[in-house]
């Protein structure tokens, strides 16, 4: 497992510092990645549908969006297309798509909404920890 590299690594500093915002309807998802998160050493805020993730995006900065793909009231691909018509891909958090459905066309249907990356439920901190260092390395390139 990968998810304790030394505390003196740079890039572990980095993703303490990652705004996070987690769009996820399920409580028990919700509850287990902001743990895994908060054990991660990263803070994170957490909405139930796309809606409310619009409206968190309007009112604060994030880096990183766990978005859920399927949820009420707003699902996360319209979620998605909303928060990237409103914000440049430059100024906008990087989106990852979290969902059941891993099959290659809900993939390639998540990556044409502007969805950046495609995390399968269920995953592993290993997982969580490359999309977190991703999102690291894209903040840091100003991407």
């Amino acid at each position: 497992m990968t998810i304790e590299p030394d505390a003196g690594d740079e890039i572990v500093a980095a993703r303490r510092g990652l705004r996070i915002l987690i769009a996820e309807d399920h409580p028990g998802t919700q509850r287990a990645v902001q743990l895994l998160l908060r054990w991660l050493g990263c803070e994170s805020r957490t909405v139930g549908n796309g809606w409310e993730a619009v409206l968190e995006v309007r009112e604060r900065e994030f880096d990183l969006i766990l978005m859920d793909v399927m949820m009420p009231v707003m699902d996360g691909l319209e979620a998605t297309r909303r928060i990237r018509a409103e914000r440049t891909l430059v100024s906008g958090p990087r989106i990852v798509a979290i969902s059941g459905d891993a099959t290659g066309e809900n993939r390639e249907i998540c990556l044409a909404a502007g969805m950046d990356v495609f995390l399968a439920k269920p995953f592993s901190a290993d997982d969580l920890v490359r999309v977190l260092d991703e999102a690291v390395s894209s903040v840091g390139a100003g991407i």
